[in-house]
């Protein structure tokens, strides 16, 4: 465990783990025994699978409540520290609405790794995910104010706000974004906020 993991466990360490996540039976979404292995398995060893199936479960309908945020420093270590894909995360954590919900310390600490993780990203010369962003919007995180970091900092800049704004425009003229739903891609997180970032940022003025 680094430090900045070690911090994030001390932070939060007063939230103790919930006595029940499960609001009724569903036999797809979250068993029984998926919420026994939650609540039994120290923190520190829930696997990401638990908590693609956490967040998107239609019986746990109360994520974002404060006996979640119980399991955040887990869920952080993995989406952050070991890089761990998980399925619909970002939205789930966007259901805290920590900017406006958490203690000063909580904030600067997620705030922190989060940039830390960007940062890393960004400064990697074969980084191509553009939908990484677009994810961190969902939680709540300042994407603005980080891209205008990155503007300010990163000579590869253009060619990253180009590709930022391709797949923003494949995602919200994807298909099952039809009529009126067009933009609902756009409508989630802090999403339209970095979009409008992006094509007010041309160099060349054209926006």
């Amino acid at each position: 465990m680094n430090f900045a993991t070690a911090d994030l466990y001390k932070i939060f360490s007063r939230y103790k783990v919930p006595k029940r996540v499960i609001h009724r039976e569903c036999g797809f979404c979250f068993t029984f025994e998926d919420e026994e292995y939650l609540l039994r398995t120290s923190l520190e060893q829930l696997n990401h699978y638990i908590f693609g199936a956490w967040s998107s479960a239609c019986n746990i309908a109360d994520v974002g409540e404060i006996k979640h945020k119980y399991f955040i420093p887990r869920i952080l270590e993995l989406l952050l520290v070991e890089d761990v894909f998980i399925e619909n995360i970002h939205a789930a954590i966007g259901k805290f609405h920590y900017k406006n919900t958490f203690s000063v310390k909580e904030i600067a600490t997620i705030d922190a790794m989060f940039t830390l993780y960007l940062e890393k990203k960004f400064a990697d010369p074969d980084y191509g995910d553009s939908s990484e962003i677009f994810g961190m919007a969902l939680t709540g995180f300042d994407c603005v104010a980080f891209l205008g970091e990155q503007k300010n900092t990163l000579q590869d800049w253009p060619r990253i706000r180009e590709e930022l704004l391709e797949y923003a425009s494949m995602m919200k003229a994807a298909p099952r974004y039809n009529t009126d739903a067009s933009e609902q891609w756009l409508s989630h997180g802090h999403r339209e906020q970095v979009w409008n970032f992006l094509v007010k940022s041309s160099d060349c003025g054209r926006f």
